[in-house]
C-alpha cells in the first residue's frame, strides 16, 4: 500500500507576504511502507515539526516511521525551521532551503527501528547564516548510504554526525567525545560542495568504509572532520578523504583513526594566508589519539 501526503503551506498576512506557515507531523505506527511526502513553504518563519510543539518555541520534532520514504522539502524564505525524528531505510530525501537564518535539527534512526541502509539524502542550501545539526543513523547501521551537501552562501554552520551519538567538539578533542561504538556502517559516501565564505563544518563519520569528498570554494572556511571506528576494515580500504580547496585563510582539520594502513587523504589547494591569518591544514592519522594539531 502506498501512502501519499502532499502539503503546501501558505499564509498571507495583512502585509501581503507569507509568515509563520506551520506543519506538524506525527506518525507513530511502525512498519509503514512507501510513504511519500512533498512539502513546499513560501515566506518567513515557516515551520515543520511535531504536532505537540509549542507554537512559540517549536521545540518538538516531527516523527516519521516508514521504510521506502520519498520526502521532498522546499522551504523558500528566511528564518524557517525543520525539526525531524525519522526512522527509515531504503529511502530518498531531497531538501532545499532558499534563504537566510534557517534551522534544521534532525535525527535519523535514533531508536534503531530501521537500519537506514541504502538511503540517499540530498541537501541544497542557498543562503547564509543557516544552522543545521544532524545525527544520521544514530541507532543502527547506515551502510551503503549517500549524503550530499550543496552549500551556496556565507556564514553557514553545519554539524553532521553519521552512525554515531558522539558530540563533536573539534578535531583535537575526538578522544573525549564519549562512546564511538556503533553498528557496522560500511560503504558510506558523503559529498560536500561548498561555495561561499566563513562556513563552519563539523563532521563525524563512524564507519568501516567511507569515501568523503570535499570541494570548497571560498575564504575563511573551517572544516573539522573525524573518521572513526574503522578497525574492521581490510588493509587498503578504510576512510578515504578527497579534499579540493580553492580560496584563502581556510582552516582544515582531519582526524582518522588509523589501523593497518586503512586511512587515506588526497589533498589539493589554491589560495594563501598571511603571517597573521594562516591557511591551515592539520591531518592526524593515529590509532592512539595522542597527537594533536
Amino acid at each position: 500500500m502506498k501512502r501519499s501526503l502532499l502539503l503546501f503551506g501558505l499564509l498571507i498576512s495583512s502585509s501581503a507576504y507569507a509568515v509563520d506557515n506551520q506543519i506538524f507531523i506525527t506518525q507513530t505506527t511502525s512498519g509503514t511502507t512507501n510513504t511519500q511526502i512533498d512539502i513546499e513553504q513560501l515566506g518567513t518563519g515557516n515551520i515543520v515539526a511535531g504536532n505537540t510543539s509549542n507554537t512559540t518555541t517549536v521545540d518538538n520534532a516531527m516523527i516519521l516511521n516508514s521504510t521506502g520514504v520519498t520526502f521532498n522539502l522546499d522551504q523558500i524564505g528566511d528564518n524557517n525551521k525543520f525539526l525531524s525524528d525519522i526512522n527509515s531505510n531504503t529511502s530518498n530525501f531531497n531538501f532545499v532551503w532558499t534563504g537566510d537564518g534557517n534551522q534544521l535539527t534532525g535525527q535519523w534512526n535514533p531508536s534503531g527501528t530501521y537500519s537506514i541502509d541504502n538511503t540517499t539524502w540530498t541537501n541544497t542550501i542557498l543562503g547564509g547564516s543557516n544552522t543545521l545539526t544532524v545525527n544520521y543513523g544514530v541507532g543502527a547501521d547506515a551502510g551503503s548510504g549517500q549524503v550530499d551537501w550543496e552549500i551556496d552562501g556565507d556564514n553557514n554552520t553545519i554539524t553532521f554526525n553519521a552512525a554515531s551519538a558522539v558530540t563533536h567538539t573539534g578535531v583535537n578533542s575526538w578522544n573525549s567525545m564519549g562512546s564511538i561504538s556503533a553498528a557496522d556502517s560500511s560503504n558510506m559516501n558523503v559529498d560536500w560542495e561548498i561555495d561561499g565564505n566563513n562556513n563552519n563544518i563539523s563532521a563525524v563519520i563512524n564507519s568501516k568504509f567511507v569515501v568523503h569528498d570535499w570541494e570548497i570554494d571560498g575564504n575563511y572556511n573551517i572544516v573539522d572532520y573525524v573518521g572513526i571506528n574503522n578497525s574492521g576494515a581490510s588493509t587498503g580500504n578504510g576512510h578515504t578523504v578527497n579534499l579540493d580547496i580553492d580560496g584563502s585563510y581556510w582552516d582544515i582539520g582531519i582526524y582518522q583513526s588509523s589501523t593497518s594502513a586503512n586511512d587515506f587523504v588526497n589533498f589539493s589547494s589554491t589560495g594563501s594566508g598571511t603571517s597573521t591569518t594562516h591557511a591551515t591544514l592539520c591531518i592526524i592519522q593515529s590509532g592512539s589519539g595522542s597527537t594533536t594539531c
